[in-house]
């Protein structure tokens, strides 16, 4: 880097000293550049541009060659951005407020991390050593030392993990994790445990899964002064969203034994039990949808309990995991819909078309008119949630209903609905015992077949799918 004739000055003020130039340039009386000079005018040594007096950038150059610390500067005269150079080479970029990174790695080995903001920039911090451009070690480094080894990664059925240490080699994390390299840092990502200290307890803290350092999916807290299970349940950017909460380790039931105790369920129930024979005299199936009941990842109706509900309706329940309808529960209902929120786009669809299909047929002379009788006296059991994993029917449940439907992977146009054909499903004796008609698709297994014909008086006559669309309920 030369000072050129481009460079417009009508001043120029210079000193010789220790083999080197320093020159001041001034435009009408105002400084626009300060620089050292070797002997044949090569810049050589601290630099500084300026506009009006202001000084805009400062670097520093050897033998013509950016070395060492580039800044711009604001109008109010602070530093907006710093670049470190070595030999032309830009190694590192210091942004205000954040950590100073330093990049020693050549072809894949080297060592990555924090240093001190300084010419010499020594190691100072979290340093990280590449080998064969993986990640191979975590040290704690001061001013260039290194003090204690505080990370160690491995592999393991292919997939990458992270042993954190404290400063007395306590555990502090083992688990998944992704490389932050613009931040210099290891972000917890994918399934750990995370550990801790409080009041002197030290022990887990979390275990379960993580995105961008934070509790997010399943996931269970725990609490150090016991060491036992706190909370546990679906987490987003660290905050429990559904789940369970424990005393003592035991987990906390949400005990339903009248209409104010669901309206009065907290954001987070986990597990929601309708005692036995509670609800018995409610009639509207919109007491399952109150509260935050809604958000229950276990849902258990007891012993005769909702007797005469006519319709029961799971609709929007995006974390049920179990339902259990117990003995003699649901005695007088004739409709029961069960929809996952996945599941609404498609559920909303097929009630239309067949509503639609209902009022075409209306306007049909009645000559003319197929018989759909049997929609107004056929008792039905929908299920339409993907997500179920267990279900239980308890002695005599559901004694009114005589049809079933099972589907599983249907085309997007269809008229039926869904239930996983993993789903582990219990039916006690004397219930659904009138089923006359089961509907199943090619995704249903076998057992699942079995299990509810067999809990008929009468085999049941098995349909495809293909039958006429169900009506509005």
């Amino acid at each position: 880097m030369r000072l050129t004739d481009h460079m417009r000055y009508d001043t120029m003020k210079g000193t010789y000293k220790d083999d080197v130039v320093s020159i001041t340039l001034l435009v009408s009386g105002m400084r626009c550049f300060e620089g050292v000079f070797s002997p044949d005018f090569v810049l050589h040594g601290d630099c500084l541009l300026f506009n009006k007096n202001r000084r805009t950038i400062g670097f520093s150059c050897v033998d013509g060659v950016l070395d060492g610390i580039y800044c711009e500067f604001n109008e109010k005269g602070e530093e907006e951005k710093t670049i470190v150079f070595r030999n032309g080479k830009k190694i590192s970029e210091i942004k205000p407020g954040k950590k100073t990174l330093k990049d020693e790695r050549e072809n894949g080995n080297g060592l990555f991390g924090e240093c001190c903001y300084s010419q010499e920039m020594p190691w100072n911090g979290h340093v990280f050593e590449f080998k064969n451009g993986q990640l191979a070690g975590e040290w704690m480094y001061e001013d260039g030392q290194s003090v204690y080894p505080c990370g160690m990664f491995d592999q393991r059925d292919g997939v990458s993990l992270y042993t954190q240490y404290a400063e007395d080699a306590s555990l502090v994390y083992c688990g998944e994790f992704c490389f932050d390299e613009k931040e210099g840092e290891i972000v917890y990502d994918g399934f750990g445990i995370l550990f801790g200290v409080e009041d002197e307890k030290y022990g887990c803290v979390y275990k379960g899964n993580f995105r961008r350092g934070k509790f997010d999916g399943f996931g269970s807290s725990y609490d150090l002064a016991t060491g036992l299970k706190k909370e546990e349940g679906i987490w987003k950017e660290g905050v429990l969203q559904n789940g369970d909460s424990f005393v003592n380790g035991v987990l906390r039931n949400n005990v339903v034994s009248e209409l104010r105790d669901v309206q009065a369920l907290g954001s987070k129930p986990g597990k929601v039990i309708i005692e036995d024979g509670a609800l018995s005299r409610v009639v509207s199936g919109s007491v399952l949808k109150e509260g935050h009941i809604t958000k229950a990842r276990i849902l258990c109706c007891m012993k005769n309990s909702l007797r005469s509900l006519q319709s029961f309706k799971i609709v929007g329940y995006p974390f049920l995991e179990e339902l259990v309808l117990d003995d003699h529960c649901l005695s007088s209902c004739e409709h029961v819909v069960i929809e996952s929120v996945s599941s609404r786009a498609r559920m909303t669809r097929r009630l239309s078309d067949a509503q639609n299909h209902h009022d075409s047929q209306s306007r049909v002379p009645q000559s003319e008119t197929p018989r759909f009788d049997w929609w107004k006296w056929m008792r039905r059991f929908i299920v339409d949630l993907p997500s179920l994993a267990q279900l239980t029917i308890g002695v005599s449940s559901l004694p009114m209903c005589k049809e079933v439907s099972l589907s599983s992977g249907f085309p997007a146009n269809s008229s039926r609905v869904e239930i996983a054909s993993n789903v582990t499903v219990n039916i006690e004796q004397e219930s659904l015992k009138l089923l006359s008609v089961l509907f199943i698709s090619a995704g249903i297994s076998k057992e699942l077949q079995n299990k509810f014909c067999s809990a008929a008086a009468t085999r049941p006559v098995i349909q495809s799918t293909s039958c006429p669309k169900y009506p509005r309920i």
